[in-house]
């Protein structure tokens, strides 16, 4: 999404899966939908600018259901991560193996959650450098994630995680500035090891 086009207003952004680097690698987010009317919409943008949704990328979704149900509620996780401007809040390691990630936007604006794994010799700085230095080598393999949630919203994110070094970004442009989170610290490192049996 180029930081100058801002998602207008009167969209409420409520998640979903967030592609991979490996178009073939399945991504999954679970969000909890209360009855009425939805937009699924692409927010990636062509090399000259356009964004995919204003070209068409766009679908209506009707969820139906008892009225006045109010927005369902998710089911507990045994990880929580918190999206704040401009951090990270949540654990630095998780166990090796299948999990599922609860992450929630305590922060006043939209954010997101990419999980990227860290190349080999590569550092955080390195990937805080490719995501803000043009022409910075590539440091990181985005692994999937959770689209942009505005305050307040929350989906699950199952995930597999081998053990190795990874990295958590964000990448929605900052209203104020129009740069990118990840630019203005919104990075963190993960540690995922050996779970023992």
């Amino acid at each position: 999404l180029p930081p100058t086009e801002p998602l207008p207003s009167l969209f409420v952004p409520i998640g979903g899966p967030e592609g991979a680097d490996d178009p073939a690698r399945p991504v999954t987010s679970i969000v909890p939908l209360a009855p009425g009317s939805y937009l699924i919409i692409c927010r990636f943008a062509t090399e000259q600018g356009q964004l995919h949704y204003t070209l068409g990328m766009v679908r209506p979704l009707i969820v139906t259901g008892p009225a006045g149900g109010g927005r369902p509620s998710l089911p507990g996780a045994p990880d929580t991560i918190l999206l704040q401007d401009y951090a990270f809040g949540g654990p630095d390691s998780l166990p090796a193996g299948p999990d599922t990630i609860l992450v929630l936007n305590r922060g006043p604006h939209e954010n997101h959650l990419a999980l990227a794994r860290l190349l080999p010799d590569r550092t955080l700085q390195d990937a805080w450098r490719e995501f803000t230095v043009d022409d910075a080598e590539g440091a990181t393999e985005i692994l999937g994630g959770t689209a942009g949630l505005a305050p307040g919203q929350a989906n699950l994110f199952p995930i597999d995680l081998s053990p190795g070094s990874y990295v958590l970004l964000c990448l929605v442009p900052d209203p104020a500035t129009g740069q990118e989170h990840v630019a203005l610290g919104m990075i963190r490192a993960l540690h995922v090891y050996e779970a023992e049996d």
